[in-house]
């Protein structure tokens, strides 16, 4: 689980060396799950691609407030949400560990002065991040060259919080009770990467499934057949 600033710039490089391939010429389709969701449209606005599709599984879209497997981790059994907040937002945690690179404190501006990529990516602030050299405008850009975008998340995932960051929403501010949807958040009002834009052209796709837990978007079969490859054969 490295840090973003480990993962990004080596995956960004591998990506780039595969999709140059004449193969690749006409477009192709990026696919991630839970962290690798995020990873995957992150990817998709550093650089200028043929992307037919992306689709994310249970994607971490507006990052996480509650983590099942971080409490079964040593520093942070038993700690509560607030605490582990703390611990991630410290430098040693932003540099090392990937989790911290999307934790979205329900502090607002504590959540963009310490989380040193999501609200980089998602264009809330303008402060530069290791291995992110594209400008706010290029990754808009770049953002929509893809053609078409398939977001899923379920109510029964169990391991990310809230279930519907994979779909862009997540906990109204100092509240982690209720959640407001992807149309109230400000990076889609304020269209910063893109993501109004592509839902006005009708290239966004939020798809909710009930019944999938997190880890069952690849290890069942069915589900995966029934719901991805369904929609990359339309």
């Amino acid at each position: 689980m490295e840090s973003f600033s480990t993962q990004i710039p080596a995956l960004l490089k591998l990506i780039q060396n595969i999709t140059s391939a004449p193969e690749f010429e006409n477009g192709y389709h990026f696919l991630g799950h839970s962290q690798g969701g995020l990873i995957m449209r992150s990817l998709s606005m550093l650089f200028p691609h043929k992307i037919h599709t992306l689709i994310s599984l249970a994607g971490v879209q507006n990052g996480v407030y509650g983590f099942a497997p971080l409490k079964f981790l040593g520093p942070f059994q038993g700690l509560s949400d607030k605490l582990i907040t703390s611990l991630l937002y410290s430098s040693l945690m932003q540099e090392t560990f990937s989790v911290a690179s999307y934790w979205h404190s329900l502090d607002q501006p504590q959540y963009e002065s310490k989380c040193g990529f999501l609200p980089v990516i998602n264009g809330l602030v303008s402060r530069s991040f290791e291995g992110v050299t594209t400008s706010a405008s290029q990754r808009k850009a770049n953002f929509l060259r893809t053609k078409k975008m398939i977001y899923f998340g379920s109510p029964s995932d169990g391991t990310v919080g809230p279930w519907n960051t994979s779909l862009f929403s997540f906990f109204n501010n100092s509240s982690a009770s209720t959640t407001a949807p992807m149309q109230q958040q400000n990076f889609f009002l304020e269209d910063t990467f893109g993501l109004r834009s592509m839902d006005e052209r009708g290239s966004l796709n939020l798809v909710p499934v009930e019944g999938v837990e997190h880890s069952h978007w690849l290890r069942n079969e069915t589900i995966f057949v029934e719901n991805v490859i369904s929609r990359l054969l339309i």
